[in-house]
């Protein structure tokens, strides 16, 4: 895990989510799109506890604090 700022400074709000999430779980576990507000994050999760970390990481990324999260697992059917 980095042990550096969370979120370098002038960092797309998109690639510093993806890169808090890599940081907790390994390269592309889960991958996010930043559009508008709204961060998706797709793939697997283990449960419900697994989903409010999931959040909880989002949200401590410096512009992402108030966006709409949306967490799609990889069995989605609308995917």
């Amino acid at each position: 895990m980095r042990t550096g700022p969370a979120t370098p400074p002038g960092e797309y709000p998109g690639v510093a989510v993806q890169r808090q999430l890599d940081d907790y779980a390994g390269p592309r576990h889960w991958a996010a799109h930043v559009s508008g507000g709204r961060v998706t994050v797709r793939g697997s999760f283990a449960d419900e506890a697994e989903r409010r970390v999931v959040v909880a990481l989002v949200r401590a990324v410096p512009g992402a604090e108030s966006a709409e999260v949306v967490l799609v697992p990889d069995s989605d059917p609308t995917r």
